[in-house]
């Protein structure tokens, strides 16, 4: 597993180099048989910014080649309680339907951050989450941040089962792999309580 930290990220150009390169090295990859590049199979998007124009076209060819690649990008709405579908959150609310939108839920199912009935695709834990702290401690945070890695986990776990087939498609056809992770995550996904 390789990360490709945006910690050094001050705005979105800073955010879409960082997509373009994660493109580059999985088209690398998927362009030399695995024998260069990095095999990227998920990226998130673990911040938001209230954008209007942020998905007037100029993101759709990046988000493109993304999907192309194979890559499934994860992404979530902001921490409020609000709907996706009626603002201007980017990019949760530019996402392709090949990507996966997550919101967080808490131990008693509650739902306390971003909706939208048709633009989010699952919910993961993200309230209550107990996190290591530079003083060597713990303490306890809630955020979609913390919903969106444990998406992307299981897309990387999906990706290192052993099996031949599915390492010859990944190789042959990235978009049918990716789209068969993606189908395998949302096909097995419990009904929310009350959701």
């Amino acid at each position: 597993v390789e990360i490709l930290s945006s910690t050094d990220a001050n705005d979105l150009f800073d955010v879409i180099e960082q997509f373009e390169l994660a493109i580059a090295l999985r088209e690398q990859f998927n362009n030399t048989n695995g024998n260069s590049g990095l095999m990227v199979v998920s990226i998130t998007a673990s911040w938001g910014i209230e954008d209007p124009a942020g998905c007037d076209g100029f993101t759709v060819p990046l988000f493109t080649d993304m999907t192309n690649a194979g890559i499934i990008l994860v992404t979530s709405g902001p921490n409020d309680p609000v709907s996706i579908e009626s603002g201007n959150d980017f990019p949760s609310n530019c996402a392709l339907a090949e990507h996966l939108v997550v919101t967080s839920y808490g131990p008693d199912n509650e739902t306390p951050f971003a909706f939208g009935p048709s633009t989010v695709h699952l919910l993961a834990p993200g309230l209550e989450i107990p996190v290591a702290t530079t003083t060597s401690t713990y303490t306890v945070v809630d955020g979609n941040s913390f919903a969106i890695p444990t998406v992307a986990g299981a897309i990387a776990l999906l990706y290192s089962i052993p099996c031949l087939g599915f390492a010859d498609l990944v190789m042959e056809d990235p978009v049918a792999a990716r789209t068969m992770v993606k189908n395998a995550i949302l096909n097995n996904t419990a009904p929310f309580p009350g959701g």
